[in-house]
């Protein structure tokens, strides 16, 4: 049977103690303080990055691009209501391109259809005003201003520019290019000609309808032109005379060219001015493959060589003989200049007087041939007789005509000195290019001109 304590409750252990009442806790007063105080840095939070975005959105809208392109937006809004022109004139393509109504309505049509962007023109010097090209598919169609307002500060660092759109104005598709003249330019299919200046082409190019323009080469390659970056080119540099083609699928015409004197000509255009130039061509192919003909002035193929990318040919395509017109004897003047060289002329100052009619007075060949005549050079020539006829070798070829005025040949003489001391045989040989001219270098008071020796250089 469960024992019992005398006053009816059951026995406590003997180590348990009655423990006292508990007091409820109070909320500490910092709690609600620091509670506080984070809700109004949320808030503050909140409101900064609230201002930050703001600030940083209003600086992306402030920059020029951005407001013209938000004028655009409006602009297309307001070309539904028929009212384009309220925002971008159109009368420059009316004035200067003479646009009709049924060309400006295409116009506007093909200009909203495209994408439009802006490239601003740095020569602008006015600091109040931004001046832009107006793109449409890269292509330029008109100008845009924008009018400075005024700055404000956000944040203390960031400086607000205000901009305000003042004039709009399209001028129809236009693009200007320089490039070298042995390039072909097309728009629409359609050869476009350029203003060519020293070997390079300069194309201003205006139009009422969208541009589709190609960069082409001689050989007939192409590329479509973005109207930012050219295409890349292997280019190949021809010297050649004036008279002479490069062909291709196309003929590269002769103001591609940049002229330059003749080198073995230089004394001779003293006296023939129409003596032509060297043309220099800079070839821009496409490709690798430089497939394109020289042709002389009578349409025959030249053979041409190559080094890297230089192309030279071995001078003008002579012939087989001269005009009827030109009435000179090469031979006998090339004769004549051999004997007075080797001092076997008679007459006065070693027979200087046989060879001056062909000489042209005053030139420096002229002034060659005296002081040989007159000075003690000539006196030296060892004494000797020539074989009769004194000429064994004699002979004319590559006639080359340069003008009406104007032509040389190559002539070679050998003949045979007999020493007279010794009885050796020398041979003396003259292996020359002769340039002849018409000339007059009388002073009768009359245009009399007659066929002289200008110049003359050795075959190496």
């Amino acid at each position: 049977m469960e024992e019992r304590s005398v006053n009816g409750r059951g026995q406590q252990p003997g180590n348990s103690r009655r423990r006292p009442p508990q007091k409820k806790r109070r909320a500490r007063p910092f709690r609600r303080t620091y509670l506080m105080i984070l809700a109004v840095l949320l808030v503050i939070s909140a409101c900064t990055l609230i201002y930050v975005h703001t600030a940083l959105k209003s600086y992306e809208s402030s920059q020029p691009e951005n407001i013209l392109a938000a004028q655009m937006e409006k602009l297309r809004k307001l070309d539904a209501k028929g009212k384009f022109e309220d925002m971008m004139s159109l009368e420059k393509m009316r004035s200067e391109l003479g646009a009709s109504e049924e060309e400006i309505a295409q116009f506007k049509k093909d200009f909203l259809a495209s994408t439009i962007t802006f490239q601003e023109d740095h020569s602008a010097v006015d600091p109040t005003k931004k001046t832009f090209n107006v793109l449409s598919n890269g292509c330029e169609v008109g100008t845009a201003t924008l009018n400075h307002e005024g700055q404000e500060t956000r944040l203390l660092i960031f400086t607000l520019d205000r901009w305000s759109v003042g004039d709009m104005e399209a001028t129809g598709y236009e693009f200007q290019l320089t490039i070298p003249a042995t390039v072909i330019i097309k728009n629409n299919g359609e050869v476009l000609q350029g203003e060519i200046t020293d070997g390079q082409a300069t194309y201003d190019v205006h139009s009422l309808s969208p541009l589709n323009v190609e960069v082409c080469d001689i050989l007939g390659n192409s590329v479509p032109y973005d109207q930012k970056n050219l295409p890349t080119f292997t280019e190949y540099k021809v010297t050649i005379p004036p008279t002479y083609t490069i062909r291709g699928v196309e003929t590269v015409p002769l103001e591609a060219a940049s002229l330059a004197p003749i080198e073995e000509l230089k004394y001779v255009k003293e006296y023939c001015p129409d003596v032509p130039d060297t043309a220099t061509y800079v070839l821009s192919i496409l490709s690798e493959e430089p497939d394109f003909q020289i042709l002389d002035g009578s349409g025959n193929e030249v053979e041409f060589t190559m080094e890297g990318r230089t192309v030279t040919i071995n001078g003008f395509t002579g012939q087989a003989s001269l005009p009827s017109s030109v009435d000179i004897d090469p031979l006998a003047v090339a004769k004549l200049w051999s004997l007075f060289m080797t001092n076997d002329l008679t007459g006065s100052n070693h027979g200087y007087s046989q060879l001056s009619p062909y000489l042209i007075k005053g030139s420096y060949l002229q002034d060659v041939t005296w002081k040989w005549a007159t000075g003690q050079d000539i006196t030296f020539t060892s004494d000797h007789t020539l074989k009769d006829p004194p000429f064994h070798v004699e002979t004319v070829s590559n006639y080359v005509v340069y003008s009406e005025n104007c032509f040389s040949c190559d002539i070679q003489l050998e003949k045979t000195m007999v020493l007279t001391r010794t009885g050796e045989e020398v041979e003396d040989v003259i292996n020359s290019t002769f340039y002849f001219v018409k000339y007059d270098d009388t002073d009768n008071g009359k245009n009399d001109p007659h066929w002289v020796l200008a110049d003359y250089h050795e075959i190496q």
